[in-house]
């Protein structure tokens, strides 16, 4: 049961486990994930998810989603979205950031791979569990996922302003960021705290 008081975003994106209790590449629940990100692609409902139209997509063209800090996850992640008839389309590059390195050599890595990617294809989707959600700018980015039960405020705030960086992009000023976050109870919470900190 997915439901235990709220909704977890661990429980959602659990992974299967092996023998030696290690993370293996694919989901508990796998199928309501393939549902999810059908719904994120849904041009039919009358609720309008951010990859149901060309407009909308317009807006999220390249987007960072934060998913729970476990490499397998942001694996599984990955694997579906390639498979999946929207996201896994030529016009996508799906880019996977995770890793257990945390050292400037890696996240220049990083970060040099999602501009090549925003260079090379139509739209991009930045997987990561950590890694470019503070200090890094990519002016491209555009929207920020929030899929993981983070509770810092700080955390929260520094991933989000992912979005916030100035940019001209096709020689045009970027004016909107773009933050969808699937817990809004935790929104509150957060960004409360956030004006507590500010105040003080």
């Amino acid at each position: 049961d997915l439901l235990d008081g709220a909704f977890k975003f661990n429980e959602f994106f659990r992974v299967h486990k092996d023998e030696q209790g290690n993370d293996r590449e694919e989901f508990v629940h796998e199928s309501m994930i393939k549902k999810f990100l059908d719904l994120l692609t849904d041009n039919k409902l009358s609720t309008k998810f951010p990859y149901s139209t060309e407009v909308y997509r317009n807006f999220n063209k390249h987007s960072l989603w934060l998913l729970p800090n476990r490499v397998k996850v942001i694996e599984a992640m990955e694997k579906l979205l390639n498979e999946h008839p929207v996201f896994g389309s030529n016009e996508f590059g799906i880019v996977n950031i995770s890793g257990n390195a945390r050292d400037d050599e890696e996240d220049k890595d990083a970060k040099d791979r999602v501009t090549r990617a925003v260079k090379n294809n139509e739209y991009t989707i930045t997987l990561t569990g950590q890694r470019l959600t503070t200090g890094a700018s990519v002016p491209e980015w555009t929207a920020i996922f929030m899929m993981s039960d983070t509770s810092s405020a700080t955390t929260y705030l520094q991933t989000a302003f992912r979005c916030q960086t100035p940019a001209k992009i096709e020689g045009k000023i970027k004016t909107q960021g773009y933050v969808f976050d699937f817990a809004p109870d935790r929104t509150l919470k957060l960004v409360a705290e956030a004006i507590e900190l500010n105040h003080k």
